[in-house]
């Protein structure tokens, strides 16, 4: 992820400015009535050296050397200016100083830089630049690109932290010449306090520090619910062959529905913020009967909106639904919230969206996410996993089929159709597709407390849901639209990962097919690329296979018709076809399973492979921020070394 995307991801999620002692009084209160009371007097000049230092590099250590006897001795703050890494545009960045929690006295040793797996909390510095403005009653960001900018480079650390460790929220700060600003980060939003000036109130900054010394894990944002296996060395033996790991991998667990999932810190998939999903095989150490052993654990957090994914599974499963996974168990975390740090594993942005020191609530709605886990069976990969073209087509008529039956029987709707959300299974030679994910499902028997909205991954969305005349009408979503984009998941796997366009990169209306992107009100929406091209079956010309070429004809010509069907520049023959088709559409929910299982009768199909490696743009940015925070810990390791060997042969 880079700066830019963490803005966007941040972008009118914020909250503030909050009173900074109600802020550390919600968040960060005084464990008991001893701890109320500051161990350290706080020095109304501690901060004199600090703002009246001209020199940015020389005003960090000066900020950790006021503040280190109030921290304690489990509050560690380290100086890593030195060391950024995080780099956008030519440019690197990072806080100029992390905390860190442990005492050196017990053996800790703090890393001279950040390390995203262990930092407690990053502290951000800014000589002139404010992304925040108190006194703008209609916004409290700031509109400014170098604002963006520095929202982004704070965003970047906070929202890799809660991705990277186990945690329900992350604190951090901004830090001024003059005056400091708190920040809380969890799934639904950031909270940012008032000014907190250092001359007058400097009190409050020591204050923080002295309450992060004595507060709870869970208080800090740490999730307990994660905990060190203890294994027989037999059992450790097992997982590690089961989940094919290495000797030096750390291992972890999580009760779900009362058994017990090992896995290892590795996700083998991710996504920032909101839901923040995370997905780990995992090793089934206490499998019921008709479970395996190695089974795929997810980590997320969910819109708190009717039932969670376990229950809309169960409820397809008793509906007879095929082609979905089988899943073993599944929960909200810790659902009793009575219980110890439950009440961290809800979202709290949201509590204070209408709060009266809010700037510019009006126009900001926030979602409750509450904390859930669930195990499912292993699948071998997505649908781009498939051997060639015609798996592929198999693979999405199991998947439509599953995604009818549960509209027809359950009365569901999935709303999240993708190439990731449509996995498979070879059973010999013959494929089988599963549509997985009902994260974001609509249940319609549960309409009037569901927030039906446009849903999924925008590039695999319904033209009417994204191209801008349809998106400012803010139209509901329906089934028809999840039909559509099984069509964009088959055109995505014949742009990217076939040889259709030779061994070139696609042509610029393919890539604008799916990339393009306009702003509406500050919201993300495709342009007219995708359209337009299903009106013309622009795809199919480039198809050497005649069953796969007509599949694509059929399904363009049919799913357009939605659009067709009351365009005056139309021949009225056309416009009546159109209003057939588009019935069609709406009438039966079968019509797409059934329009792929025709297809894949006919004769002709290519045998051609899918590529493994292809100019999957998706694919492409996600390797590109993926970062491995060991090798950056050995290189920071041996650059301190250097740097301490040189100090030494200075002083000789």
């Amino acid at each position: 992820m880079k700066a830019g995307t963490a803005f966007s991801h941040v972008n009118r999620k914020v909250l503030g400015p909050m009173p900074p002692q109600e802020f550390m009084n919600a968040f960060l209160p005084a464990r008991t009535p001893r701890h109320r009371q500051q161990k350290l007097t706080h020095d109304a000049s501690l901060f004199h050296k600090f703002s009246a230092t001209r020199k940015p590099e020389l005003r960090y250590q000066r900020w950790v050397d006021a503040l280190e006897p109030y921290c304690g001795p489990n509050v560690i703050q380290v100086d890593t200016h030195e060391y950024p890494v995080f780099h956008e545009d030519g440019q690197s960045f990072g806080p100029q100083v992390c905390v860190y929690l442990g005492r050196q006295d017990k053996g800790f040793e703090p890393p001279a830089f950040l390390d995203m797996k262990t930092v407690e909390m990053s502290i951000h510095f800014s000589e002139t630049i404010d992304p925040f403005s108190d006194d703008d009653d209609e916004s409290f960001e700031c509109p400014g690109d170098r604002e963006e900018g520095l929202l982004g480079e704070i965003s970047l650390p906070a929202l890799t932290q809660l991705s990277f460790q186990y945690r329900t929220h992350v604190f951090s700060m901004l830090v001024l010449p003059k005056y400091v600003r708190f920040l809380r980060w969890d799934r639904a939003g950031v909270i940012v306090t008032g000014k907190i000036p250092l001359a007058g109130s400097g009190h409050l900054v020591t204050t923080f520090f002295q309450r992060m010394q004595s507060a709870s894990p869970c208080t800090r944002g740490i999730d307990e619910t994660v905990t060190t296996p203890r294994l027989s060395t037999q059992q450790e033996k097992l997982v590690r062959q089961t989940l094919n790991l290495k000797l030096d991998v750390p291992l972890l667990q999580v009760k779900i529905g009362g058994r017990r999932f090992i896995f290892a810190n590795s996700p083998f998939f991710t996504s920032y913020f909101a839901r923040s999903t995370r997905c780990f095989k995992a090793y089934n150490l206490d499998a019921k009967p008709g479970e395996g052993r190695c089974g795929v654990f997810k980590d997320s957090w969910r819109m708190f909106n009717g039932m969670n994914e376990f229950e809309r599974y169960q409820k397809l499963s008793r509906a007879g639904v095929k082609n979905i996974p089988t899943i073993w168990c599944g929960e909200d975390v810790m659902r009793d919230l009575r219980t110890g740090g439950a009440f961290y594993h809800k979202t709290r942005t949201q509590d204070y969206q209408f709060a009266l020191w809010t700037k510019g609530r009006i126009r900001f709605r926030f979602a409750t996410h509450r904390h859930y886990r669930h195990v499912v069976e292993e699948l071998e990969g997505p649908l781009t996993a498939c051997r060639n073209i015609k798996d592929v087509v198999t693979a999405l008529q199991d998947a439509s089929q599953a995604h009818a039956e549960a509209f027809d029987r359950a009365n569901i709707m999935h709303a999240d159709s993708s190439i990731t959300n449509v996995m498979i299974k070879y059973e010999g030679d013959l494929v089988r597709g599963y549509l997985i994910d009902w994260d974001l499902s609509i249940d319609l028997d549960d309409e009037p407390n569901q927030i039906i909205q446009r849903s999924g991954q925008w590039i695999f969305m319904s033209a009417r849901l994204t191209s801008p005349g349809y998106f400012q009408r803010r139209s509901r979503q329906d089934q028809v639209d999840d039909v559509e984009s099984f069509f964009h998941d088959l055109v995505y796997t014949l742009v990217f990962y076939t040889r259709t366009f030779g061994s070139g990169p696609p042509p610029e209306w393919a890539k604008c097919y799916f990339v393009e992107m306009e702003t509406i009100d500050g919201y993300s929406c495709g342009g007219t690329t995708k359209l337009s091209c299903m009106r013309r079956s622009t795809i199919s010309r480039y198809l050497d296979s005649p069953p796969l070429k007509a599949l694509v004809e059929k399904l363009s010509t049919v799913l357009y018709s939605r659009y067709t069907k009351r365009d005056p520049s139309f021949p009225g023959n056309l416009v009546k076809e159109a209003q057939d088709n588009s019935a069609l559409l709406y009438s039966d929910p079968y019509w797409l399973p059934k329009a792929l299982t025709d297809a894949l009768a006919q004769p002709g199909w290519l045998e051609e492979k899918l590529l493994t490696e292809a100019n999957d743009p998706e694919e492409r940015d996600l390797e590109s921020t993926q970062v491995d925070w060991d090798e950056i810990a050995k290189d920071m390791k041996e650059r301190t070394g250097q740097e301490q060997s040189r100090k030494k042969r200075r002083l000789h």
